[in-house]
């Protein structure tokens, strides 16, 4: 179990990646999110983490997004939106849906092409 006294299962590096998808086409109205997956079981004969997993994991994010949101909404003037920022088109596009992967990554090092299940929510 993560965060007990347990040695982590997997590399330092490993990441449940989540994709945040906007209604803009190609690379600027997608964004990344990399979060620590050292603690995550993977199963012996795919070694990828089960579909529940990356539900369970999906439906977390997205609480944990909303719930950042709500919690910064009172200090601004008006309603925060979760947003990709476009460095080539010096713009913003709103997030419309998360979703994830069942191979697990890094963030400096392309993986080999694997054929990847995802899971996805709309937000907000």
């Amino acid at each position: 179990m993560p965060g007990t006294s347990a040695s982590a299962a997997l590399p330092f590096q490993s990441s449940l990646v989540f994709s945040l998808r906007t209604v803009s086409v190609g690379g600027s109205g997608r964004g990344r999110l990399y979060w620590p997956a050292t603690g995550t079981v993977l199963s012996g004969t795919t070694l990828r983490p089960n579909s529940t997993v990356i539900s369970n994991a999906v439906s977390g994010m997205k609480t944990y997004l909303t719930s950042l949101t709500a919690a910064i909404a009172p200090s601004l003037v008006n309603a925060p939106v979760l947003s990709v920022w476009s460095r080539t088109q010096a713009g913003t596009h709103p997030v419309t849906s998360l979703q994830a992967g069942d191979v697990l990554d890094v963030q400096r090092r392309r993986r080999d092409s694997l054929i990847e299940t995802y899971t996805s929510l709309s937000f907000p």
